[in-house]
């Protein structure tokens, strides 16, 4: 096979990140752990379907499906504070996958060299805007008005 399945079990034999952490009240670990089976099911049948596609691109490297679960789901660890968000949240991105998998694409977060921007990804959770991106758009919009009130400065 032209790609090599690597994965690396932490000592407790799980891949889940912060596997004792009690960020979220309410929040077990069995749950956790179940929801990262669930994305890393998904995400292998992800794999499957776009390996046996005709769509398949052979320079496209895949990352492998549990390791890239484990980071997905603590990114929506990370990003909650009740359970009730956590697990739509991790509904969503399960659904998300599903529905790659359903048009044989692969799952962007497979793609060596294409991980998700961590601020992005809480931000398109949360609904609202960085502030970075706030600053360059309001810099954008005077710099415009600069050089419409003041054209032999620009």
């Amino acid at each position: 096979q032209w790609y090599q399945r690597r994965v690396d079990i932490t000592a407790g034999g799980s891949l889940l990140k912060e596997g004792s952490s009690r960020r979220i009240k309410g929040l077990d670990v069995s749950a956790r752990e179940h929801i990262l089976s669930k994305i890393a099911s998904d995400l292998q049948d992800n794999e499957r379907s776009y390996l046996n596609s005709s769509a398949m691109d052979e320079t496209v490297v895949v990352r492998c499906p549990e390791i890239v679960g484990s980071e997905l789901e603590h990114q929506i660890y990370m990003s909650c504070t009740v359970p009730t968000i956590y697990k739509s949240r991790a509904i969503r991105k399960s659904n998300d996958i599903i529905k790659a998998t359903h048009g044989c694409e692969l799952f962007s977060a497979l793609k060596e060299g294409e991980e998700p921007d961590k601020s992005s990804t809480v931000a398109a959770f949360c609904g609202f805007q960085t502030a970075s991106s706030l600053l360059a758009a309001k810099d954008d919009t005077s710099n415009e008005a600069t050089k419409e009130t003041n054209p032999v400065l620009h």
